[in-house]
């Protein structure tokens, strides 16, 4: 889960679609827990298939700054004329989060009662 920086939407002459999206996580700092310093940043990538056209559904639906939690895998790719391994995210979903004040947490924007990383929860077991 992170904000979103950057998007870029790209279509091809095949029909296929691809969304790269960078997404930024705060770095905790290591002499004082309660603070943050700089970012880690993230490059994702998202490709439309036959079942879901998530490609363009994340570059519809989010916004730079948004929250987005995402779900992926890891992927080692060789790319050509060159000699070492690239490491990229492959993005199979998402959906869009918020801070709640009322829990101290992350939640889903489409579910207030669900928490990011816990599932659904009442108000008063987040207390």
């Amino acid at each position: 889960m992170g904000r979103l920086n950057w998007k870029e939407i790209r279509y091809f002459e095949s029909g296929a679609c691809r969304t790269k999206i960078l997404l930024s996580k705060k770095k905790p700092n290591a002499n004082n827990p309660d603070e943050t310093q700089n970012y880690d940043s993230f490059p994702i990538i998202f490709f439309n298939n036959k079942n879901d056209n998530i490609a363009e559904r994340i570059a519809e639906d989010v916004s730079e700054g948004d929250y987005v939690h995402i779900v992926g895998t890891l992927t080692r790719n060789q790319p050509k004329n060159k000699t070492s391994k690239e490491t990229e995210i492959i993005g199979w979903d998402f959906r869009k989060t918020k801070w709640s004040n009322d829990k101290k947490r992350y939640v889903y924007e489409d579910d207030e009662n669900e928490v990011v990383g816990y599932g659904k929860i009442d108000k008063k077991e987040v207390a």
